[in-house]
């Protein structure tokens, strides 16, 4: 598995600066946008705003201006038919309702061999 472990962290991923800029793209390792989700500052303070939104319309212009990753692999836009190199990631979102189906959701996921890793969405739950 460790094997497996380091060509998942080393693959490539597309990262955009917004869903408004979807061809301005760069192309990073996975270790890098997930060491950015836990531990950037800017990343934490936009995420942090789209959270303290106090109505759908400051929420939804506030989470459009987040970067976007397309976890599927490298893109030179973000169509299916800007596909570079594909990663073999998958991405899942699951939509729950309440802290205690996150945390379930999360009890089911931790142990599953074929989760790399999985974060709070950035709406909270």
């Amino acid at each position: 598995m460790a094997d497996q472990s380091s060509q998942v962290i080393d693959c490539m991923v597309t990262l955009c600066p917004s869903i408004y800029q979807s061809d301005d793209v760069k192309h990073r390792p996975l270790s890098t946008i997930l060491t950015a989700f836990q531990k950037d500052e800017r990343v934490k303070q936009q995420v942090e705003q789209v959270r303290a939104a106090q109505d759908k319309e400051s929420y939804a212009q506030a989470k459009n201006k987040l970067p976007v990753v397309i976890f599927g692999g490298k893109f030179n836009n973000r169509k299916n038919s800007g596909l570079l190199e594909a990663s073999g990631l998958m991405a899942h979102d699951f939509d729950v309702d309440t802290q205690a189906e996150s945390d379930e959701l999360k009890e089911t996921l931790k142990d599953d061999p074929y989760i790399y890793s999985f974060f709070l969405s950035t709406g909270g739950l």
